[in-house]
Parts: structure tokens; C-alpha cells; sequence
């Protein structure tokens, strides 16, 4: 394991201490906006692109938290990667956050659950499978080897084996690392919650899915840090115990990317086209609405989306804000008449350069 190299960001150190949510949420009002002023002024990537590693269903009841009441039981996921450079120290570091590798994911209980469920000649219908990460890395003019570090905003559905190796008796390796050089970041909480996993949200993780896996290139880290200029990671839990967002400070804004919330609709409800969504979130007082499938930490969840919204500011239509969920509900032909009121598509900024 390695030690935290990064830069500790504060503003949120009073919030944290309190043990009242509705305390906790209004002293993150108060230090939202002094953190996102600190944070832009600390600059900008060099470049940030997204693509598509798969199209996947969700229950809708999961995605909206009982405010969606229409006939689709099932929402759809854009599920993308994203890729940042940055310099550290001077040098050129690519950040890989969010990979995801369907064949992987699909062995969660969740998943294999849902395709008991369905015909195997729908399951194309169903998803669509992108091509693989290290295919669009190199389209993008990468190897697996240029990454630098590599983080998701929770590990859910995530097997880590393929990815950071396992190693045999005599020091070799049993599965080589798919990033061999990168350095893996994750908060304490949610690494320490997955290898000690309760029963009851086991079905959204891969079995043994950190078992044995090597941590020598592991990066642990509490509360917030600072990558590079406008590169951080910001503790927002709540959907899992050390749920993290990516925030970027690029020229299309400042935003934030998790899977707290869905999309668009989930983070200003009261500005949804989806009837139900807008109408229950106003009759229900709810300023955002969860990413519900773990319900463990709901009031935490709800002032870190809060936060997100705080510290994202206003998307290109300023009606929205500028979350960009890891996972985004987005139009798909078997829930016609279940489209996000906006989408954000995927995030370009700056020009990649080569190491």
C-alpha cells in the first residue's frame, strides 16, 4: 500500500463533525461555495474525454426513489469512462475513473439475477456492449500502461482482480494487472466496507471481487483531495460508505460525476418532464432525488448530492445542474416514453497530450 500523496482540500471539516443531518446539510451550504471558489482558482486540466462502455438497465423505482410511478419499470444507463490529464509536479498523469467492463460487472448477483429473468435471444435488446476500454484507450492514443491512477466513485459491481493483479505464493503474478503502472485511489471507507461486506447489499458486488488482489499499488485516502489543477476527489457518501465524485473544473464549468443520482432529473426535480418525478419531489419536499438501490446511509446521501449540486453549479441549460452521473439515465427504444429532460452527454475539454 502507498501512502496518500495528495494534497488535503478543507472547507468541509465543520460539516463533518456534526452528527445531526439537517445540521451537517446547512453547514455544507455555507462551505460549498468557498470550496468551489478555492477550486477554480486552482486552474484546469490539460484535458478531460469521456466514451461509452455500455447501455444497461436499472429498476426505475431504484433510480427515482418511488417518485417515478409511469408504466416502465425499468430506467436505462449510459455508463461512461472518463479520462483526465493533469500535470503533477510537472509531469503528465492520466486518471482513469470509471472503467467499466460489462463481462465483469455482469458476474454481480444483481445482474445475474436480472438475466435469469429475461430470454437469452432479448438480452441483446436489452444492452448494448460498447468496445473494450483498452480499444477506446488506444483510440484516444493510450495504452492500459499510460494510466497513471485509477478510481470509481464506488465499487459496486467492480472486480479489481483483472485490474490491479493478484500475485501467487512466489511473489509472480496469478493474474497480471490490466493497468500495470497505475496507482488506485479509493476512499478508506468504501475499501474497508467491501472487503467487509454486509449481507445485505451483497448482490451489487462481484463475488470475491477483491479477493487476494494485490494492494502494492493501492492509495487509501480520508475526506478530500486535490489530483492537479482542477482535478479532486470530493467525499460525498451516502450510496455506499466512501462514495466519492470526480470534480473537474473545465470550460464547459465546474461539475462534479457520481452515480448518487441518475441524471439531470435527479439533481433538479423540480424542473423534471417527468410528471411523477416532479410532482412527488414537490409534494415530498425533496430538493434532489436518490440513486435509492442501498438505502443504508439515505440522509447522508441526500446532503452529498447537495453538495454536488452546490459545488457543480449550473449545466449548459441552466435549468439543470452540472452533475454528470457516472452512470446516466438516458433515452433508450424499450422505455419510449421514459427520456431524461436533459443529457449531458459526454465531457471534451482541452487537448490530450502523449507522455
Amino acid at each position: 500500500m502507498i501512502k496518500n500523496p495528495f494534497k488535503q482540500i478543507t472547507g468541509f471539516e465543520e460539516a463533518r463533525k456534526e452528527t445531526l443531518p439537517l445540521n451537517e446539510l446547512e453547514k455544507i451550504r455555507l462551505a460549498a461555495p468557498r470550496v468551489r471558489e478555492a477550486f477554480i482558482a486552482s486552474g484546469e486540466p490539460l484535458a478531460v474525454r469521456q466514451f461509452s462502455c455500455s447501455v444497461s438497465p436499472y429498476p426505475a423505482v431504484y433510480g427515482f426513489h418511488t417518485a417515478y410511478d409511469g408504466i416502465y419499470p425499468f430506467l436505462w444507463f449510459n455508463n461512461r469512462a472518463t479520462l483526465v490529464q493533469f500535470e503533477e509536479n510537472g509531469k503528465l498523469k492520466n486518471l482513469l475513473f470509471n472503467p467499466i467492463f460489462p463481462d465483469l460487472s455482469a458476474q454481480a448477483p444483481f445482474y445475474q439475477n436480472l438475466r435469469g429473468k429475461v430470454p437469452q435471444f432479448m438480452e441483446g435488446l436489452l444492452a448494448k456492449i460498447h468496445p473494450p476500454v483498452a480499444a477506446q484507450l488506444k483510440d484516444l492514443g493510450l495504452k492500459p500502461g499510460d494510466i497513471d491512477y485509477l478510481s470509481y466513485d464506488h465499487l459496486h459491481v467492480q472486480d479489481l482482480r483483472p485490474l490491479m493483479g493478484v500475485r501467487d505464493n512466489k511473489g509472480g503474478w496469478l493474474i497480471e494487472p490490466m493497468f500495470p503502472n497505475a496507482k488506485f485511489i479509493f476512499p478508506k471507507a468504501e475499501w474497508d466496507c467491501t472487503v467487509a461486506l454486509h449481507p445485505s447489499v451483497s448482490e451489487w458486488y462481484v463475488p470475491n471481487g477483491l479477493t487476494k488482489v494485490s494492494t502494492e499499488n493501492l492509495i487509501l485516502y480520508e475526506r478530500d483531495i486535490q489530483l492537479g489543477p482542477g482535478v479532486a476527489l470530493i467525499a460525498t457518501p451516502g450510496h455506499t460508505a466512501g462514495n466519492h465524485s470526480l470534480y473537474l473544473n473545465t470550460k464547459q464549468g465546474t461539475m462534479t460525476l457520481s452515480e448518487n443520482g441518475v441524471g439531470a432529473d435527479a439533481y433538479s426535480p423540480e424542473n423534471s418532464k417527468i410528471n411523477s418525478v416532479r410532482q412527488k419531489a414537490r409534494d415530498r419536499g425533496w430538493e434532489v432525488v436518490l440513486n435509492a438501490n442501498t438505502l443504508d446511509y439515505r440522509l447522508t446521501q441526500y446532503n452529498s448530492m447537495v453538495k454536488e449540486k452546490l459545488l457543480s453549479g449550473p449545466a449548459a441549460d441552466p435549468d439543470y445542474i452540472n452533475h454528470h452521473p457516472t452512470s446516466e439515465f438516458t433515452t433508450w427504444f424499450a422505455a419510449p416514453g421514459l427520456k431524461p429532460s436533459f443529457e449531458h452527454g459526454d465531457v471534451k475539454h482541452g487537448n490530450l497530450q502523449e507522455k
